[in-house]
């Protein structure tokens, strides 16, 4: 057996004068590392730049030898199901990402019970399905990751489901996982904490702008679907790898040893959208990722995405996402300055 990896904070951080946050972390079998990492090293820098224990939290496995991820790594922990929840926790369940693994009714049915007693309850990958299958998401707006929305809609049609990366309403929290699990934790520590830590946990760990709630899911069934069929992969390559200076479809479909008609056939017949649409949406999805997501002008993004108009990409971004580049750009400050804080936060 491997030996265990141990991120708890019990019995090895001494207990912070003012307890801010308090968090349960229950590891589903085969749950994903990344999700964990998003959600624990937040906790872990935040008590270092805030020069005292503002969080703790603590790992609850379903088994007490520990909790294996997807990666077959083995995760210490504190405590099993035997576990209680406090009135002051946030309890968090962490799965899988996209795939359903399967979760057991031993965890469902102490989920039922402990719950209730939790601050506020937070569903990450398939933890979003292990809260929903213990009753706890009923006509509640919920994030999911995509993959795991057809089984959610078919076994839960009473939830509501949104594309967003996280949803939270009232105590309950939910989130695709991954990456987004970064992102609902630096909302929480700024509702929590205020702006000034917010903001020196993000230099801290490298990011300079943070995604809110709105932010929608990337979905990729297209790239899967090209790679099912060698031409339109090599196209679909060829669009990707050329944002910057955008190819000519006759020069790509020539690469691809197609003709142009034969090009655009493939492309709706494969992918329902015609080339030149599939190519001018890749460049503004790119984009947009450098406007929310970097600190570049809108000259620089420009440039880098093949635009040589400020004008016509403002233009076609605003239509194609309803609003202009310029809103965008630290749109997550200021949400976070309007966001209601949520009635868990004291």
């Amino acid at each position: 057996m491997k030996d265990l990896i141990s991120f708890s904070a019990a019995g090895t951080k001494s207990q912070p004068s003012h307890e801010v946050l308090k968090f349960a972390f229950l590891l589903l079998d085969g749950f994903c590392s990344l999700s964990f990492a998003c959600a624990i090293e937040p906790l872990s820098v935040g008590c270092r730049v805030g020069g005292k224990s503002q969080f703790s939290w603590r790992i609850i496995g379903e088994h007490g030898t520990g909790a294996a991820a997807s990666c077959s790594t083995l995760y210490a922990v504190d405590v099993d199901l035997r576990g209680r929840i406090s009135h002051d926790e946030i309890l968090v369940i962490i799965g899988a990402v996209g795939n359903q693994n399967l979760i057991s009714a031993r965890v469902i049915q102490w989920l039922k019970k402990q719950s209730h007693s939790a601050k506020a309850i937070c569903g990450v990958g398939t933890g979003v399905q292990a809260l929903a299958d213990a009753g706890l998401l009923a006509n509640r707006s919920v994030a999911a990751h995509w993959e795991c929305h057809p089984q959610l809609i078919g076994s839960h049609p009473n939830i509501k489901l949104t594309p967003s990366i996280y949803a939270v309403d009232s105590r309950v929290m939910t989130c695709a996982g991954g990456i987004a699990m970064l992102d609902l934790m630096v909302f929480l520590i700024h509702s929590a904490l205020g702006a000034n830590l917010s903001q020196q946990l993000s230099d801290k760990l490298g990011c300079w702008r943070f995604r809110n709630s709105d932010q929608r899911q990337p979905r990729l069934e297209p790239h899967r679907t090209a790679a099912k069929h060698p031409s339109l992969s090599i196209a679909v390559n060829l669009m990707l790898e050329n944002i910057e200076k955008p190819l000519s479809l006759s020069n790509i479909a020539e690469l691809v040893g197609l003709s142009r008609r034969q090009l655009e056939r493939l492309f709706r017949a494969k992918l329902k959208i015609s080339p030149r649409a599939y190519y001018l949406e890749a460049r503004l999805k790119r984009a947009r990722e450098l406007v929310t997501q970097t600190t570049m002008t809108i000259n620089e993004i420009c440039a880098v995405t093949g635009f040589g108009s400020v004008d016509y990409f403002t233009s076609l971004y605003k239509n194609a996402y309803d609003v202009s580049p310029r809103h965008d750009i630290g749109e997550l400050a200021n949400t976070l300055k309007k966001t209601q804080i949520p009635e868990f936060i004291e």
